[in-house]
């Protein structure tokens, strides 16, 4: 395979941008050299879906310990997957993460400014971003609890849906000025796990797009997301380095705990066994099933009595500091025979 590597110190954006396209497409090559970091960007392929997507992993990884993932969402044209992963790389060198850029596909427009095929987009591109995961965790050794997604202008309606319908996978959520209404997002309100942070980075002085921002955060909150606006300037980019702040002070701050149901046998429909998936490892459970009995086991099964719809919940001791302190509980709403699992509000 070629490898490709720049013969002079390149200043700038525009230029290092150009060569990386014209590397993305020479037949046969493996790898993309950016200047400003050790390692090779490498172009990788879901098969899955067949999607595309750019990796890099920064010169420390050891495959020996867990390491956390971001996955990063770019806009349309000017953006672009090699652009966008430029933004992460010289980051994941001095934070120490992975980071995977997929190719993301944009709806198609009519004669007026509405799309025309959105749902669908929203769907396959929410595919495209879990098959990536899924892919980099198959050829590294990825943190189960560190996995973390950020969108950028158009890049964050996929971010937001893809993430906030998939609280199990992304511990947290960060966009910047992301271009999207809340109507854009059908029935995301469904599966909203109000624990799961999310942050939208917005210009407050754009009049038009910092209004629509103030809009969709204040839309997110009806639908109970947990959401912190952080306002930033002009001159300000994609905001990646905060991004990677609040990421890590989510971690921090934020205990990552579901409630995880199966059905094992199809004979016993009504016999459901439960488990927590997080960062947490807790010595001690107490479940409650919604139907009047209770659990103090780790993975209980339970046999419901009739079919229906319960409220299910389990509490854990907390340990650190903040929120972490004290006791912690999770809540779903569980439709048997099935099960199907939402998550509830406290």
């Amino acid at each position: 395979m070629t490898r490709i590597r720049t013969h002079q110190k390149l200043n700038s954006q525009t230029t290092i941008a150009l060569f990386l396209a014209i590397a993305a497409i020479i037949p046969g090559c493996s790898q993309l050299i950016d200047p400003n970091v050790p390692e090779p960007i490498y172009p990788c392929i879901e098969p899955q879906t067949g999607g595309e997507y750019l990796l890099y992993r920064p010169s420390s990884y050891d495959r020996k310990k867990a390491w956390p993932l971001i996955v990063a969402c770019p806009s349309n044209f000017p953006d672009a997957p090699h652009k966008q992963i430029r933004e992460w790389t010289q980051l994941a060198e001095q934070y120490g993460f992975l980071i995977a850029v997929p190719s993301i596909e944009f709806e198609k427009r009519g004669w007026g400014s509405e799309p025309t095929n959105l749902p669908d987009v929203l769907k396959k591109n929410e595919r495209r971003i879990l098959s990536t995961v899924k892919h980099v965790r198959a050829g590294h050794n990825i943190s189960e609890d560190r996995v973390l997604l950020y969108g950028w202008k158009r890049g964050a309606t996929f971010a937001l849906y893809a993430g906030m319908r998939n609280p199990e996978v992304f511990r947290a959520i960060a966009v910047t000025r992301p271009d999207l209404q809340g109507d854009e997002l059908p029935g995301l309100w469904k599966g909203i796990d109000h624990h799961q942070p999310v942050q939208v980075h917005y210009d407050m002085d754009d009049f038009i797009k910092g209004k629509h921002n103030q809009s969709l955060i204040e839309w997110l909150r009806t639908i109970g997301a947990s959401v912190t606006p952080r306002t930033i300037g002009e001159a300000s980019k994609s905001d990646t380095a905060s991004a990677i702040l609040f990421f890590q002070d989510s971690i921090r701050k934020i205990p990552w705990l579901h409630i995880r149901a199966f059905t094992p046998n199809p004979a016993k429909p009504l016999e459901v066994h439960f488990k927590t998936k997080g960062s947490l490892s807790p010595k001690k459970f107490r479940w409650y099933f919604g139907d009047g009995d209770e659990s103090v086991v780790a993975q209980p099964v339970h046999v419901f009595a009739k079919q229906g719809t319960y409220n299910v919940s389990v509490t854990v001791p907390g340990r650190g500091r903040g929120s972490s302190r004290g006791e912690i509980k999770r809540s779903a709403t569980i439709t048997v025979p099935g099960p199907q699992l939402r998550p509830g509000r406290e």
